[in-house]
Parts: structure tokens; sequence; C-alpha cells
């Protein structure tokens, strides 16, 4: 059953490409002749011709942000269709049209972004507001995949909640006060761990040694199952408290502090 929802799922993707994406195609008048900001303005920073896989992986990985962190939290609370649906039919209704869309608009307009394009065509004080209102929600947006991705890392649920066996020894379990017994999983943190410290290889390898694409996107979804399986075997889980200088400080939240530093610093170095 499982692989008969992927097989839909990817059928369903491959005829949105096809059938929806050529219709808003035609509808916006896409020439691929027509050469984009990233040739005409070519200055080897910030408009750089790239090839066609790059580009890709990073809209895909732009419009698969929320998937992989609502879409587990979606499912676990109320089951594994709302999650199908939310990652497949909001994917190539609102997402990707969306996206597309912007995209198509800042390459008319020399690559610049939405804010710049409102101040020219609507004036100083709707490039204001839409500039306010990007960053609220771009502090919103941050915050929910904050929380929902400290969460997820955290891994703990109720053990008859996965239906495992008492005696199972794949995940940690523990007894809340409740005498509720707890899984505790630390498989998906040391996962991400495992691939943010292999992301930097793969940038090396593809942009200073000119690795072929094809040859660091199969290196990437070897470090990916090489992750999951170092998960298994040592897992990464912080307590449920910890004391700080008389502050008390919860595993959550230790979570919440190292993904900010992450992030300001992943952010901030390459700029």
């Amino acid at each position: 059953m499982p692989l008969l929802i992927l097989l839909g799922a990817l059928a369903a993707l491959v005829l949105a490409y096809r059938l929806h994406g050529r219709y808003l195609t035609r509808l916006l008048g896409v020439d691929d002749r027509r050469p984009t900001p990233a040739i005409t303005g070519n200055d080897g920073r910030d408009f750089v011709p790239t090839p066609t896989p790059v580009v890709f992986a990073h809209h895909f990985a732009s419009i698969a942000g929320a998937g992989p962190i609502v879409g587990p939290v979606i499912a676990i609370v109320y089951g594994w269709v709302p999650a199908l649906l939310w990652v497949l039919l909001a994917g190539i209704f609102i997402g990707s049209m969306h996206d597309y869309i912007a995209v198509f608009m800042s390459l008319r307009e020399k690559g610049q972004s939405m804010a710049s394009i409102a101040r020219r065509f609507l004036g100083r004080r709707v490039f204001l507001l839409l500039t306010f209102l990007l960053i609220v929600m771009s502090v919103l947006v941050c915050a929910t995949f904050l929380n929902l991705s400290a969460q997820a890392l955290i891994s703990r649920l109720p053990a008859e909640h996965l239906e495992l066996a008492p005696n199972q020894t794949l995940f940690r379990v523990v007894d809340t006060p409740k005498s509720q017994q707890m899984v505790i999983g630390g498989v998906a943190s040391m996962s991400v761990i495992v691939i943010t410290v292999m992301a930097p290889l793969l940038g090396w390898m593809y942009i200073r040694k000119g690795v072929p694409v094809w040859i660091c996107s199969v290196l990437a979804l070897l470090i990916c199952a090489v992750s999951i399986v170092i998960g298994l075997y040592h897992p990464v889980a912080f307590p449920d408290t910890v004391q700080f200088h008389g502050l008390a400080c919860s595993g959550e939240d230790l979570w919440r502090y190292a993904l900010s530093a992450y992030v300001l610093l992943a952010a901030g170095v390459p700029v």
C-alpha cells in the first residue's frame, strides 16, 4: 500500500509538471530563447549562469521546504491523508504556481525582488508596506519552522502510538512521571548533523573541483542513507531539562537555540 501511494504521488507530480506547468508557460508567454539576467548581467557573484539541475535543486528545496517539516507533524496529529494532501495538492496548485510566477516576474525585471518591482510600478509607500509585510512573514515562517523542527528533532512519542513491540531495541524508551513509556528516537537529530557537516564537502566538490552534478547528487543520496544508519546506532537527544547557572532550559529550547545559531551562521557566512 505505501508503495502504491508513493507511485500515485509521483504520477501526480509528473502530470502536474507536464500539464499544469505547460499551461502556466503558455499563459505567461515564456520564451526559452530570451536570455535571463544571469546571462545578461553576469557579474560572477549575484548573477551567474547555473546548470539546470542546480537551479532545479534550489527550487525543489524551496517548494518542498515545508513538506518534510510540517508533513510528518501533520501526519502524527491527523493521520497520513492530510499530510499527503498538504504536500501534494498544495505543492502543485499553490506553492509551485506562486513560485513560478514570482520567478518569472523577477526574470522580466532583471532579477529584482518583489519589493523592488512593487516600488517601480506602485510607488514608495507600497514598497515600504510590502517590505514590512515580507519581514513580518519571514519572521513568522522562521518561528513556525523553528518550533516544528525542534519538536521533530526531539522525536518523543508514546510507545503504543508507534505500535512497537515491548522488547524492541531500535529506539530508546524512557518512563515519564505518569508511568507512560515514551519512545525517544534522536535518529533525525544525528542524521541532520551528519548531512550538515557533509554539505560543504559536496559544495567544494561541485564548485571548486568541477565534479559533475549527477555524481554529487548520487553522493548526496548515499550520505542521507548513511546518516540514517548512523542515527540508529548513535542517536542524539538533549535531556529533558538542563541547568545552567541556576537557569532551567528544556531540551526543546536547546534545539531552538542550536538551530537559530546554525541558521545565522549559515546565512551570514556566504554573504
